[in-house]
């Protein structure tokens, strides 16, 4: 075997014991933070302003993704050396979202419901096993750092993604929501593609 080739495997299984370890704790953790926004801070805010807060939130998840694609499509045709970097902008925030969907669809989440610690847990073992796989093999035992990274992009993606995929209706607010998140998404997609900080 070549040394860059155990470093691979090396890389491999770290991302994976670490997307289970890691991602069960970020998963039950995120899933606790989730539940303090939503009872505490947005209750309080949909309660001052009105509930199309709810919606506003859940167009600038959805466009905030899509915008990450794009605007890592966008900065690979500029930066085509920099194909790491849009994959890895692209790629976990895309598992995590379908994560997040399969879950809303499995868990049937309610309107200003969310998950408790030990399923978020759970979503987030799964998550993260997928996450630290493809981040391991990428980072070739060049950048551990971009496992954690990963597992963390795509873990907190796919708990936030379950909740908010709740208020995905046609209404004003996701409208505005999704625009204002695809700009956001674009400008955020395409500088982490330029700046290459994944690999850098």
């Amino acid at each position: 075997m070549t040394r860059s080739l155990i470093g691979t495997l090396i890389a491999i299984i770290i991302g994976l014991v670490a997307g289970l370890v890691l991602g069960a704790i970020l998963g039950g953790l995120f899933e606790l933070i989730l539940y303090f926004i939503v009872t505490v801070i947005l209750s309080w805010i949909a309660n001052v302003i009105g509930s199309w807060i709810f919606g506003a939130l859940a167009g600038l998840y959805l466009g905030g993704i899509i915008g990450g694609v794009l605007g890592a499509f966008i900065g690979l045709i500029t930066h085509l050396r920099n194909w790491p970097a849009a994959f890895h902008t692209a790629f976990f925030s895309v598992l995590g979202a379908v994560a997040a969907w399969i879950a809303f669809t499995r868990y049937g989440v309610t309107f200003g419901g969310t998950l408790g610690i030990v399923d978020g847990a759970y979503i987030g073992a799964v998550v993260g096993i997928i996450a630290g796989l493809v981040a391991g093999a990428l980072a070739g035992g060049r950048k551990m750092g971009m496992i954690f990274s990963a597992i963390g992009s795509a873990v907190g993606t796919a708990i936030f993604g379950t909740y908010f995929f709740t208020y995905l209706t046609s209404s004003t607010s996701v409208a505005v929501g999704l625009v204002l998140g695809l700009l956001i998404g674009i400008l955020s997609g395409y500088n982490a593609v330029a700046r290459g900080r994944w690999w850098s």
